[in-house]
């Protein structure tokens, strides 16, 4: 899911729980209204992560 990186988001999901949603909507097997649920229910924000840079 490319596009929630790109956006700042993340799945909070298993790999396998995002394989399988992958395929269902490959397949046509889910609508865009389950869709839309279910990526309501399973995106958070990135965690930050912090670089800290030493300069001598």
């Amino acid at each position: 899911m490319a596009f929630l990186g790109m956006n700042g988001y993340e799945l909070n999901m298993s790999e396998e729980g995002a394989y399988h949603l992958v395929i269902q909507v490959a397949q046509g097997e889910m609508g865009k209204e389950e869709l839309s649920l279910l990526l309501e229910q399973h995106i958070q924000p990135q965690q930050a992560i912090a670089i800290i840079v030493f300069y001598k």
